[in-house]
């Protein structure tokens, strides 16, 4: 029994282990975590640059706005009721 012991933990300690995945937070990784700068927010804005459409800065601005909270600033809304403040 106890060499069986022996050889179970050896075994453990010693086998191949699968590498451990860095999510996709820093990097895209195609099915990894939501990275803020992902290729169709990246690819939507560039068509929205070069066109000027407004229509095409909306589709970005949806994208970016309806996205799950990954900054800190993703937490915060603009409170519009309050009265606007003149800025010379």
């Amino acid at each position: 029994e106890f060499e069986f012991d022996q050889n179970k933990l050896h075994k453990l300690a010693y086998s191949m282990r699968k590498l451990l995945s860095h999510g996709g937070l820093l990097k895209f990784v195609h099915g990894g975590d939501y990275h803020a700068f992902n290729p169709d927010v990246v690819c939507t804005l560039k068509v929205a640059v070069r066109s000027g459409n407004y229509e095409d800065y909306r589709l970005y601005a949806d994208l970016v706005t309806q996205r799950p909270v990954t900054n800190v600033r993703d937490m915060f809304a603009v409170n519009t009721e309050q009265k606007a403040i003149a800025i010379y």
